[in-house]
């Protein structure tokens, strides 16, 4: 997929759900390998299978295209991808040789642990256990015998949160680094654990946590909102790698544990997060009692989400964009393309549909559907301009020189200079001193 960002700028076009899979990929050493193929990065990403990742750079850093040959098709990224661009920028900003990877200098702490005898360790670990209770907690969750899991993990995060908590029950911003330490510790716990059912039941203790802690924290930083992406993410990992490990009525299983998540009233005012989860839910789409349940809640949630306002039609833009990814999945791309151009009142779909037509070179269809959308969309101009650059490269193609010294010239006078040059070329040198004169 051809791209516009560099290696600097990458995080500000992927989505933050797949970025924070993408980072927990890279840091947890899924890229296995990157060769220099050309002109071209080719990359290795384990994952429930082995993926090839590719990526192209010019000599500035910027990513002319990337490509990886999973099957995710809910969007234009997927985590492989970020986790080899996280690679990548490492990898070429550092300037080290290919395929090699950073020395680091040997630990202080671990040399000096590693001279110490088991009883002195032992005696050192005991002390600092009762001087700071947090440590108590962190070593018992990580070595211990779990009777209550979940509650155990609970716990450990409260205690890291009360022990930065001021006398108003309130974390500041220097202080929020602390008060996630144990939810990283749960967040790790749960991406490596072999139980599906238990590894969701911890990153939904750790939304419970978290979306708490939003309400008595200092988040400018997005410590806390990395925590939900992270958690976010997990639950679906932990969905794509039970379809080959659990059967049916497990799968039924985790499905209505997911289901029941995304209803959870925690998410009231934070409703990207549920479409978030019910977006998860669509791999269960090949079960039809679950496609039946989450088309229904679908259904019933866009009723609802009827009205002008920009949050409104942002959520009624993200769950038909969840229906749109069962069909995508399970009944084929005419049904897509289909579903697509029923719903071009959205603005996603109405650019999906000049997409598929500009592609096609049906420059009819994509007038047809730019100028609809300027007159349908005509209080936002930002969406106005959109169509009208669809528009003008319809014109363009078509050789239409009226309509597009037309359009060229109403940006022009609206102030978006960037059509100057391209009105200019319109004209031979000896008309435009004219037609400038007229602007």
């Amino acid at each position: 997929m051809s791209t516009r960002f560099t290696l600097s700028s990458f995080e500000e076009y992927i989505d933050k759900r797949i970025l924070a899979r993408g980072r927990d990929y890279y840091y947890g050493g899924h890229v296995l390998d990157i060769e220099l193929d050309g002109d071209e990065y080719v990359a290795e990403v384990e994952g429930s299978e082995l993926y090839t990742v590719t990526v192209s750079l010019d000599d500035a850093g910027n990513v002319l295209d990337t490509e990886c040959d999973c099957p995710y098709d809910f969007g234009p990224y997927c985590k492989h991808q970020a986790a080899v661009l996280y690679a990548l920028r490492e990898h070429v900003e550092s300037d080290l040789p290919k395929g090699k990877a950073k020395q680091s200098k040997p630990d202080e702490l671990l040399t000096v642990l590693q001279e110490q005898s088991k009883d002195e360790l032992i005696r050192v670990i005991m002390e600092l256990a009762a001087e700071v209770p947090a440590l108590k907690k962190s070593l018992l969750f990580e070595l211990g015998e779990h009777g209550n899991e979940v509650a155990e993990a609970r716990d450990l995060m409260e205690s890291y949160i009360e022990k930065v908590s001021n006398d108003d029950y309130w974390i500041h911003g220097g202080d929020v680094e602390e008060a996630t330490k144990g939810i990283y510790m749960v967040l790790n716990r749960a991406a490596n654990h072999r139980n599906p059912m238990k590894a969701f039941e911890l990153y939904s203790e750790v939304l419970s946590v978290t979306m708490d802690l939003l309400g008595e924290a200092d988040d400018s930083d997005g410590i806390i909102g990395d925590c939900i992406y992270t958690a976010l993410s997990g639950i679906d990992d932990v969905i794509e790698g039970s379809e080959d490990t659990l059967s049916d009525s497990g799968r039924r299983e985790l499905f209505d544990l997911v289901f029941a998540e995304a209803r959870n009233r925690q998410y009231d005012g934070w409703s990207d997060w549920r479409y978030d989860l019910l977006h998860s839910c669509v791999s269960f789409c090949d079960l039809p009692d679950c496609r039946k349940r989450l088309e229904q809640r679908l259904d019933m949630a866009l009723k609802d989400a009827s009205g002008d306002d920009f949050g409104i039609r942002h959520g009624a833009t993200r769950l038909k964009r969840i229906q749109l990814g069962i069909i995508e999945r399970f009944d084929g791309e005419q049904a897509a393309q289909d579903f697509v151009d029923q719903n071009i009142v959205y603005s996603d779909f109405r650019e999906m549909s000049l997409e598929r037509a500009l592609k096609a070179g049906d420059y009819a269809r994509v007038l047809e559907l730019a100028l609809d959308g300027v007159e349908a969309d005509a209080e936002l101009p930002g969406l106005v301009h959109k169509w009208e650059d669809y528009a003008y490269s319809a014109y363009k193609a078509l050789g239409d020189i009226d309509n597009l010294r037309g359009l060229a010239r109403k940006r022009v006078v609206g102030d978006h200079f960037t059509f100057y040059e391209e009105l200019k070329s319109t004209y031979a040198e000896s008309e435009w001193q004219e037609v400038l004169d007229g602007l």
